[in-house]
């Protein structure tokens, strides 16, 4: 075995100086401290898939409008562009941004490069936050803590007044009001529903807080309270669809092959759940006429809204289709997160790439292996961490995870660059090739010392 020894290009890295390996490797380790906080934090449209279906890109793209143009785009469809995207950029940086860089003079260094594409993953959490912020203004409010929500619905042919503790709503016939109303629940002492030239009549209902409700109203003193069982957007930007049946005998509906089985008269049925577009409705019942029309057709239904379909009885007995709104569709695009894909993509090719290369390169030949295995480690260690932070957080606005990891991309940036900058570089093939020269003159010097003795020829005995 060749003896031990002093690599002069590690002296960045003293305590180190001695067995080969062990000094080259130590001269890696000031970068690559910086790899596993790095690394993880640089995949943040991954960072949840290990535990959800979705990934916090992808959950945000459910509360978004997916259609671009003539185009309709999936919430978990969105995640391609970070793929179509590295592979127009990795030829773009390689071959026009890499030479510009160059033809300018600076000196962009493997470390400079990767601490670049920290500080780009950094600023795609801060645009995800604004576009976060963005879309939490659109999204309804749904009731918290001791908060329940009520919405009137008239399906009557009278106009209704129903009186609330501090408000009072007047209704037309086959109308509702423009909201949810919210109430505390434990001031909700009664609620009364009158019409012109008859009696008021006191809803009795115990009300669940953290709810919503819909009171089907049709005359003063007929009503029906439904509990919503829809407390937040529909999720995957589906959109959830209900019936009423105001017939006096039981019907079921069937929508784009689904069915609403047995809704009773004067009942809402509970909530199912349909991509976007329009949909085929059939109302069936024995009691409606063949000479009726059966068949409806929805509105264009978007992303992430939720309606009520009320089977309405005209005058000749054919069934009538009205449309309420409970949930608004998605308003903000979902072509607002192509920036913050573009600099994560960035952050990815100029990061990931020369991570991998410099790692690599600067590996003496028997680590090499080694080395790849731990840049590969370092993903699973910050998805961990990510893990860790994520769950620990416990956020009530979501902005403020993507600011959090934001901050910490930057912390993590900041240290790296501070690594970086005392990292004295080595080239690998001028070490090995000094290594053997030294092999070959410790071999010649012990040749001196011990010359190998020569075959004694017969006529020298």
């Amino acid at each position: 075995m060749p003896e031990s020894g002093d690599w002069r290009r590690a002296q960045s890295c003293p305590p180190c100086r001695g067995p080969r390996s062990p000094a080259q490797f130590c001269t890696l380790a000031s970068a690559a401290g910086g790899f596993i906080s790095g690394w993880g934090l640089l995949c943040p449209h991954e960072e949840l898939e290990l535990c959800v279906e979705g990934s916090r890109w992808t959950l945000q793209a459910t509360t978004m409008n997916g259609r671009i143009g003539v185009i309709e785009i999936q919430p978990d469809q969105m995640q391609t562009v970070n793929a179509i995207l590295i592979v127009i950029m990795v030829p773009i940086v390689d071959a026009v941004v890499y030479p510009l860089i160059a033809k300018c003079g600076f000196n962009f260094t493997s470390l400079k490069k990767m601490t670049v594409g920290m500080f780009l993953a950094s600023m795609a959490f801060v645009v995800a936050a604004i576009v976060q912020v963005e879309i939490d203004k659109t999204l309804p409010v749904f009731p918290q803590g001791n908060e329940v929500q009520i919405k009137v619905l008239n399906i009557g042919n009278d106009n209704m007044t129903i009186s609330f503790p501090g408000e009072m709503v007047t209704l037309g016939q086959m109308s509702q009001t423009k909201e949810y109303m919210p109430f505390d629940v434990n001031k909700l002492t009664s609620i009364n529903i009158s019409s012109t030239g008859s009696p008021v009549s006191t809803v009795t209902q115990d009300f669940e807080k953290g709810h919503r409700y819909t009171l089907l109203v049709w005359a003063p003193s007929q009503y029906r309270v439904v509990k919503d069982g829809l407390n937040k957007k529909p999720e995957k930007g589906e959109n959830g669809i209900r019936f009423v049946n105001t017939f006096n005998e039981v019907i079921s509906i069937t929508m784009d092959g689904r069915v609403f089985e047995n809704i009773t008269s004067h009942n809402a049925s509970e909530y199912q759940f349909f991509p976007s577009g329009k949909k085929t409705i059939i109302v069936n019942s024995t009691e409606i006429s063949q000479d009726c029309t059966q068949d409806f057709e929805s509105s264009n239904l978007e992303f992430g809204s939720a309606y009520t379909y009320v089977i309405k009885r005209e005058g000749n007995g054919c069934p009538k289709l009205e449309e309420f709104e409970d949930i608004p569709p998605n308003t903000v695009n979902m072509a607002l997160q192509i920036p913050q894909y573009f600099l994560l993509t960035c952050g990815e090719v100029v990061f990931s790439i020369t991570g991998l290369e410099f790692s690599y390169s600067q590996a003496p030949s028997n680590m090499k292996s080694v080395l790849q295995a731990g840049w590969l480690l370092t993903v699973a260690f910050g998805n961990i961490i990510v893990l860790i932070v994520a769950g620990a957080g416990h956020f009530s606005e979501q902005w403020a995870e993507y600011i959090l990891f934001a901050a910490l991309l930057l912390v993590v940036c900041v240290i790296f660059a501070i690594m970086a900058k005392f990292y004295t570089y080595i080239n690998p093939a001028e070490v090995e090739a000094q290594f053997d020269e030294d092999e070959k003159k410790k071999d010649a010097e012990k040749n001196d010392l011990y010359p190998t003795l020569g075959p004694v020829s017969q006529t020298q005995m």
